[in-house]
């Protein structure tokens, strides 16, 4: 579901709606982002969507929003 979702939104609009998140909410989605990529079996144009998300999150908060997303997700969310 997340990935239809962030696959709706146009390239040119993910700055902005990046720069909409409060950095919790921008660790969350890198949360996602990572799950996403950890899929098996997902479709070229699905990672290619996660992957145009993750500099743009990862610029907006930083390097530890990728250690708290991986600790996290090895917790079980």
């Amino acid at each position: 579901v997340v990935a239809r979702v962030l696959t709706a939104i146009k390239e040119s609009d993910i700055p902005a709606a990046v720069e909409s998140l409060s950095l919790e909410q921008c660790d969350v989605l890198m949360k996602l982002l990572y799950r996403g990529l950890g899929q098996p079996g997902k479709k070229t144009d699905t990672y290619a969507t996660l992957l145009k998300w993750h500099p743009v999150v990862l610029q907006r908060a930083g390097q530890a929003s990728i250690v708290r997303a991986i600790s996290e997700v090895r917790q079980g969310l």
